[in-house]
């Protein structure tokens, strides 16, 4: 494989498109196409990344436990404030959490 990797990158943006990927029929979601793509090629890579998760949402599990048992060994990450949600949504056995602690308010000057 070359150096340089190639991704498919997909945005979701709203809270009812998450729940229609979530659900059991996601047919016609650009995601549910690629995630089913990539499943049928096991020599390809899966990141999905779920940011700003504020809730679990029913099913979610479940399409998480898809893409980490998938034949090409797909990663999730998922970006939330409340670290339960997390805690409820990933497997203990292949899960970590970090915790970022907030910048100073100087630190926080730098970043501009």
């Amino acid at each position: 494989m070359d150096s340089e990797q190639k991704y498919e990158c997909i945005s979701v943006k709203r809270k009812n498109d998450l729940e229609k990927i979530s659900s059991n029929s996601c047919s016609g979601l650009e995601l549910c196409r690629l995630l089913n793509k990539a499943f049928l090629n096991p020599l390809r890579k899966c990141l999905v990344v779920f940011d700003g998760v504020w809730h679990v949402i029913d099913g979610l599990n479940s399409l998480i436990e898809e893409i980490l048992n998938s034949p090409m060994n797909g990663s999730v990450i998922i970006t939330s404030k409340s670290p339960g949600v997390v805690k409820k949504l990933l497997p203990k056995k292949k899960s970590y959490l970090y915790n970022i602690e907030l910048f100073s308010r100087d630190d926080s000057w730098n970043l501009f």
